[in-house]
């Protein structure tokens, strides 16, 4: 996992001076069955705005384990906040 958040990192555009930058990193649950409520995994998903636009929409990766789903949400979310982004963690998040 650590290679893939270095290239991700690496992505991340600056929010440039005096932008309305904000970016909002989901954790939340993906139904491989709609019809079957127990099957799921972890998607860590991105939305990420220039004040009321947005730019990107995506999900950058999905586990089986919540916890591992959380823990790259927040580094996800740490990686935004350091490219100057106003950054929000959102989903399933209760720990």
């Amino acid at each position: 996992m650590d290679s893939y958040f270095r290239e991700f990192l690496a992505d991340i555009p600056d929010s440039g001076l005096g932008e309305d930058r904000i970016c909002d990193v989901f954790v939340q649950r993906v139904y491989d069955d709609p019809a079957k409520a127990t099957s799921f995994k972890w998607a860590v998903s991105i939305m990420r705005f220039k004040g009321n636009d947005l730019e990107e929409a995506k999900t950058l990766a999905t586990f089986v384990n919540y916890k591992l789903a959380l823990d790259f949400g927040k580094k996800v979310k740490e990686a935004f906040e350091k490219k100057g982004y106003e950054t929000y963690l959102k989903g399933e998040v209760g720990e």
